[in-house]
């Protein structure tokens, strides 16, 4: 997912987070951070970040649209 530069200082790997996919929105999937890409997209002044879930689920499709809420450790 791409995060916008402003906010990449607060994402960090293994950071707990919240996954809302836009079919579902009532239902929040736990999820966590794998990783940071060590590279910004400079026209959309964004960083990927890598996010896992924590849960398996058929109605988790490739490229359904979803919002990723972060977590305080």
């Amino acid at each position: 997912m791409d995060v916008s530069e402003n906010f990449i200082n607060r994402v960090h790997p293994n950071q707990s987070a919240t996954v809302r996919l836009n079919a579902y929105p009532d239902w929040g999937i736990p999820a966590s951070v794998i990783a940071i890409v060590p590279t910004a997209d400079r026209a959309k002044a964004t960083v990927m970040a890598r996010v896992g879930f924590k849960v398996k689920d058929p109605r988790i499709l490739p490229e359904i649209g979803a919002r990723v809420s972060f977590l305080n450790d």
